[in-house]
């Protein structure tokens, strides 16, 4: 049963469904995030993400109050936003765990790429995990209960994250050019 879920992974149709399925959450993530760029927090979403206190989370959702009008309430746009995050938590992290399967496979011969980047792929899935602890701190201070402890593991949650997605980013384009680097070799042996 394992392997058979598994074997998802290694099929280009799933790596072409994830990619795709990535792409129009990041557009369907821009839209709907589009209304939190605000002059206290042009960086978005992002400025709820890694505010690690209290007073900076509360600063945060009272920008978004203040720029509130009769035609957009922003922080209902802050949580349809977080609640899109879910699926596309679920679409990136696969897409990434399935780049590094299909790497992994396609890196066979050379058993310390291959292993590396496996365990990048569990990596990836951590992601996914990590995203959905800090969405739902998200939710918790969108809903008024702010606190410094939902702040931190919030923002902590976040930064791990977004440095776990760079590894992981960076062992991919790796493995591509170790494996572009190993076929241009066997090609002029």
């Amino acid at each position: 049963m394992y392997n058979n879920g598994m074997q998802l992974f290694h099929k280009k149709s799933t790596f072409y469904f994830l990619l795709a399925g990535t792409c129009i959450m990041i557009v369907v993530m821009y839209i709907t995030g589009k209304p939190l760029n605000t002059i206290v927090t042009p960086s978005g979403i992002l400025h709820l993400e890694f505010a690690n206190t209290q007073q900076k989370t509360e600063q945060a959702l009272n920008a978004w109050k203040d720029s509130s009008t009769n035609s957009i309430n922003i922080i209902s746009a802050a949580k349809t936003n977080t609640w899109f995050d879910f699926l596309f938590l679920l679409f990136y992290s696969s897409f990434l765990f399935c780049s590094c399967k299909l790497l992994a496979r396609a890196l066979y011969q050379h058993k310390s790429f291959s292993k590396l980047i496996n365990f990048f792929s569990v990596l990836a899935l951590i992601t996914g995990f990590l995203d959905i602890i800090e969405n739902i701190g998200m939710l918790v201070s969108l809903a008024d209960n702010v606190s410094d402890r939902t702040a931190f593991i919030t923002s902590f949650s976040s930064i791990v994250k977004w440095i776990l997605v760079i590894m992981v980013l960076l062992s991919i384009i790796s493995s591509l050019t170790a494996k572009f680097i190993l076929k241009r070799k066997l090609e002029w042996v």
